[in-house]
């Protein structure tokens, strides 16, 4: 059985969508670059994440995981994140988001 996330996506002009079913690239972690090392950063370890467009095709994040500690790593700007929501489903590229909110 699939594990079903609910969050909040926030979009860079503010735009507040909440959601359920939540995947990035229909996986359930954020694939990750820190330096060389390539890291899959799990969903059940979030409490939130902050993104901003960095240099090139890539998003600049953070993590405030739910151990209190922060991770910070950064994503293809392509990668698709989507969900469910009561209008239907929605879809959102990594370097739109500003912040996504695990509850």
């Amino acid at each position: 059985a699939t594990k079903n996330y609910n969050v909040t996506v926030v979009d860079d002009l503010g735009t507040k969508t909440e959601a359920s079913n939540f995947t990035c690239e229909g996986k359930l972690y954020f694939d990750g670059k820190k330096g060389a090392t390539t890291m899959a950063v799990s969903f059940d370890k979030l409490k939130e994440i902050s993104a901003e467009k960095g240099k090139g095709e890539r998003a600049q994040v953070t993590a405030a995981l739910v151990d209190g500690s922060t991770v910070a790593f950064n994503m293809d700007c392509r990668d698709r994140c989507s969900g469910n929501t009561g209008f239907g489903s929605f879809t959102i590229e990594i370097c739109n988001v500003r912040k996504i909110t695990f509850k």
